[in-house]
């Protein structure tokens, strides 16, 4: 996974035989300060990898020597930071040649060291000095060399791993300080770059990036929720994309902003962007930006789209099921390449977004309609999170309803304060079609219109029937119920309300009649249990069981 809140620097060290090991001694002592990776691939391969790895923003710099360096240079994207030798290596590689034969030969990359050819004519000292620009060309001088009789040949890795191939003694020219060093400005490279590409995307970036929610936002304690949590935390520590599916007023932002919070990329924006509210030609130009002059009408300068506003952060892609089949396609472009090419533009934009996307729909019933493309869902279903309906989970009502109320109390400027027993109870009677959204709403018609109301009011009921008239959605259907249900007898309680004996309910009706019974008896459980016939022991155990 890439880490990007540091942000960390990734830096790949391409090296072959000891250059590699070279590394593989420093790597350590840069853990706090850079990703780095260590590929023992040379020339061409090495340049194929480097490169795939920049297009998915996986790479930031190269460190590299000799030829294999500049080459890389050459074929590569990202800068490539080579190992220099300095003139330390080279007394201290030739002190150690000369320990084993007089016979040296020193070869260098490209050029001779001018430092060096000074340093050999001061102490006249008779080593050859060599030099090389490919592969074969190493590989041929070295040939030469043997046959000249020379049997210590100081140089890069590859020259040295060539001599001891060729039957002589390689020693190895970089010293550890070199390459420390090379990772250092390999590393101040990647960073500066990094502050570059963060402040021209910040031009004109659309406002409103930053998250509300976090994933203990998601309220309620049933096992499908707490599932839920779970999975979205682990989620949050990768970079896979990731398909929300839930009814509306589920909560599924909620999911996307605090998967957000949760991850490495909270650092940086967290966009979210509804596909369905706005029209084909607007969401395009919203999502991909555009140049100036590309339609009329287009801003001077142009503008940034909220796929590149996102960069290193969170797009959240919310309704992705009404995007049209045209944009959908272009999606599917972006999350391929990890590129997006603005309106009107020529040269496409490498962007490093995870994608969140979220929808209500069936999307493989859409697909089965020509509605929606099939291969764009499979790049969206990586990793899957189903939320449940609220009437699929009831019992994470009250706990909901109490945060949410004392939360409404809070914004409008009311005391804080319980909500009643017998709201509580009334909402456990309802299917909630429009989920915690609904619930939500209805929560603040219960604090306009009943907060500050006390202990006397709770007793006596006044001001409890204006409620009730506000709230359709659940008074309106109780009475529905009761009206249709034409028990045999009822008892007055509470406000006047009719209320079956428990025994004259059908079965599987008799929790929510339960419920409704609480709510005419404004929660007054002693109350509840004459009308219905039953224990107080009894009513706790069917309650306990419904939960």
């Amino acid at each position: 996974m890439v880490a990007i809140t540091s942000p960390r620097p990734i830096i790949w060290a391409a090296g072959i035989s000891r250059l590699s090991g070279a590394f593989a001694e420093i790597v350590p002592g840069f853990a706090d300060r850079a990703d780095i990776r260590i590929i023992e691939k040379g020339f061409e391969a090495a340049a194929v990898a480097v490169e795939a790895a920049a297009r998915e923003r996986r790479v930031d710099a190269v460190v590299s020597g000799g030829a294999n360096g500049a080459y890389l240079r050459q074929h590569v994207s990202v800068p490539v930071i080579l190992v220099r030798v300095t003139g330390f290596d080279v007394l201290s590689a030739l002190a150690t040649a000369r320990r084993v034969s007089p016979r040296i030969a020193l070869v260098t990359h490209a050029s001779v060291y001018a430092e060096l050819a000074d340093f050999c004519r001061a102490f006249d000292l008779d080593i050859p000095l060599h030099t090389y620009l490919t592969g074969y060309d190493a590989s041929t001088l070295v040939l030469s060399l043997k046959t000249a009789g020379t049997e210590v040949v100081v140089g890069p890795g590859l020259v040295t791993d060539l001599a001891d191939k060729a039957g002589m003694t390689g020693v190895f020219l970089y010293s550890g300080n070199s390459v420390r060093a090379a990772m250092i400005d390999a590393i101040d490279a990647a960073q500066a770059i990094q502050r570059v590409d963060r402040n021209l995307r910040s031009r004109n970036r659309p406002r409103g990036t930053a998250t509300r929610y976090t994933l203990d936002d998601l309220l309620g304690d049933s096992p499908s929720i707490a599932a839920v949590r779970t999975l979205a935390r682990r989620y949050a520590q990768v970079d896979s994309t990731v398909l929300i599916r839930g009814d509306s007023g589920t909560g599924k932002e909620v999911i996307a902003q605090g998967m957000h919070h949760a991850s490495p990329r909270h650092a940086f924006p967290f966009v979210a962007v509804n596909c369905a509210a706005f029209p084909e030609p607007l969401l395009e130009s919203e999502l991909f930006g555009y140049q100036e002059g590309a339609f009329s009408g287009a801003s001077r300068g142009g503008k940034v789209g909220l796929i590149e506003a996102a960069h290193n952060g969170t797009l959240f892609l919310d309704e992705i099921g009404d995007m049209s089949p045209a944009l959908q396609v272009r999606l599917l472009r972006v999350l391929q390449e990890r590129q997006v090419l603005p309106i009107g533009g020529l040269d496409p934009v490498p962007v490093n977004v995870r994608v969140v996307a979220a929808t209500h729909r069936d999307l493989p019933a859409r697909v089965a309609e020509g509605l929606f493309r099939e291969d764009l869902l499979f790049r969206l279903n990586i990793l899957r999170i189903d939320v449940a309906p609220l009437r699929d989970r009831m019992q994470d009502v009250p706990v909901i309803a109490d945060v949410l109320y004392e939360r409404i109390l809070g914004r409008l400027n009311v005391p804080a304060q319980r909500l009643p027993e017998w709201v509580h109870a009334a909402l456990m009677t309802y299917s909630w079609p429009g989920n915690v959204r609904e619930l939500e709403n209805v929560l603040e018609r219960v604090a306009v219109l009943g907060a500050g109301d006390g202990p006397a009011a709770a007793r006596d009921g006044s001001g409890q029937e204006a409620l009730r008239q506000a709230i359709p959605e659940i008074f309106g259907s109780a009475s529905v119920a009761l009206a249709t249900s034409t028990p045999p007898a009822t008892y007055p309680c509470g406000n006047g309300v009719g209320s079956a004996a428990l025994a004259q309910v059908s079965r599987h009706s008799q929790v929510a009649h339960i419920h409704r019974v609480l709510a005419d008896c404004n929660g007054d459980r002693a109350a509840a249990c004459r009308v219905l016939g039953i224990s107080s022991t009894t009513l706790w155990r069917r309650l306990r069981a419904a939960t």
